[in-house]
């Protein structure tokens, strides 16, 4: 959450914005069959290592502020992925700017 307020206070105005760290799936890693063991390692990859100057869709776990959620018609609960569905929604928002800022805190999904 830390993370999260520091790149907050860092923008101009951070109130449209949606904030996402590199998504990490080590824990249930073993568990996974081979395809599902090699998918994982290329999204967490493509997750952590993006290009800073493309567009970067937070993947599970994401914050953004409730006033902006609200501005959206919060999340689309028929829509999946609705994470990069809310990305594209903040992004159509804020006239097509770039609008997921990477925060440097890993997500451990199970």
């Amino acid at each position: 959450l830390a993370h999260v307020e520091a790149a907050f206070n860092k923008q101009l105005d951070g109130r449209r914005l949606v904030y996402s760290g590199p998504l990490n799936t080590y824990r249930n890693f073993a568990d996974a069959g081979l395809l599902v063991q090699m998918y994982e390692i290329m999204r967490c990859n493509t997750d952590t290592f993006h290009d800073p100057l493309k567009c970067y869709y937070p993947q599970s776990n994401y914050s953004l502020s409730l006033g902006f959620i609200a501005e959206l018609g919060y999340w689309s609960i028929d829509t999946m992925p609705e994470d990069v569905h809310t990305a594209a929604k903040a992004m159509v928002n804020n006239f097509g700017s770039l609008s997921t800022v990477a925060i440097p805190a890993l997500i451990c999904n199970d």
